[in-house]
């Protein structure tokens, strides 16, 4: 999803009238949100866990898709891809495979897990660790 996208989602969902309400719901700059919606910045990790809450989507969705973007290497990027990809079809799989009406639970914690990053400032490489807390 585009982050202009996701912005406005975010409005429109809890009738924020503008972007610098939506700034002060974030609790960032209004500068900074604009330069979200030129394109010049990505949104931090934090910032799009709560645009995705706000915007009514999965944060692991939209955290996938910031990271994503934010890679700079073609091969990097396109592995990063993959696993999203490979991740939404394990979860489909999952759910379908499901009775109607249910919901798979880890440990208690919904299907949907989170997902963490770091990245390594002296390699700039980005490392997906799925985890499924208890």
């Amino acid at each position: 999803m585009k982050i202009v996208n996701l912005l406005d989602l975010a409005k429109s969902n809890n009738q924020i009238e503008s972007d610098n309400a939506l700034a002060k719901r974030l609790h960032v700059s209004q500068a900074a949100l604009w330069k979200w919606r030129k394109g010049d910045f990505l949104p931090k990790i934090e910032h799009a866990h709560d645009l995705a809450i706000l915007a009514g989507l999965d944060p692991a969705e939209v955290i996938a898709d910031i990271l994503v973007m934010s890679e700079k290497s073609p091969e990097v990027r396109k592995t990063l891809e993959r696993l999203k990809s490979g991740l939404a079809t394990a979860a489909a799989v999952a759910l379908w495979l499901l009775p109607g009406g249910s919901s798979l639970q880890v440990g208690g914690i919904s299907f949907a897990s989170n997902i963490h990053y770091t990245q390594s400032r002296r390699r700039n490489r980005i490392a997906l660790f799925l985890h499924i807390f208890e």
